[in-house]
């Protein structure tokens, strides 16, 4: 749904890293892990990223870069979701931190959802079990909704494969509205 650029927050940064580095090295990170699990706060994840890339900034510009490589919502998509809020619940499942939510829950697209189900608030994130098992408890009681009536969309693999162990349909879209599309045309969704 987002389309996020790391070179962006790299620029901004003032960083002299590649996209691919700094991926895998955030993405395997306990310290950031435990970020999107909602068990660290900003301002510690803040030290902890400046000590291990060498980086002098104040807090302020560090959220501003790290939320630099949130470059909005993928195009096409803000219309997709508008077209399916007004005849089905929609809810979002994400791995996020405070930083990031507090800066793109704003966004119209956003607004649109019934509910935004993050790992920090959930406190456990993609692929754990724990987490599709929250998100179904939730659209059960808020939508009587059963984990064979739901359609999880991810671009991880890793996470479609533990969204169909908890009952769901799963299917992978990858930076596209026009495959999200497609999918959901398949389901007779759209």
């Amino acid at each position: 749904m987002i389309d996020v650029q790391w070179e962006r927050s790299l620029k901004h940064l003032d960083l002299n890293l590649s996209t691919r580095q700094v991926q895998h090295d955030v993405g395997t990170w306990d310290t950031y892990l435990e970020l999107e699990r909602g068990n660290l706060e900003p301002d510690a994840f803040y030290r902890e990223f400046c000590r291990r890339f060498n980086l002098e900034v104040d807090f302020e510009h560090f959220k501003n870069g790290w939320n630099a490589c949130l470059a909005g919502p993928l195009d096409g998509v803000e219309d997709i979701f508008a077209r399916l809020s007004r005849e089905l619940p929609l809810y979002a499942l994400s791995n996020t931190n405070v930083m990031h939510t507090d800066h793109y829950l704003q966004w119209p697209l956003f607004q649109r959802f019934t509910k935004v189900l993050t790992s920090q608030d959930l406190r456990t994130r993609k692929p754990e079990p724990k987490i599709y098992q929250m998100a179904l408890e939730t659209m059960a009681r808020e939508q009587n909704v059963l984990p064979s009536q739901v359609l999880f969309v991810d671009d991880l693999p890793e996470n479609l494969e533990a969204a169909k162990k908890a009952g769901m349909h799963a299917e992978r879209s990858v930076y596209n509205s026009q495959e999200l599309e497609n999918i959901l045309r398949r389901y007779g969704i759209l």
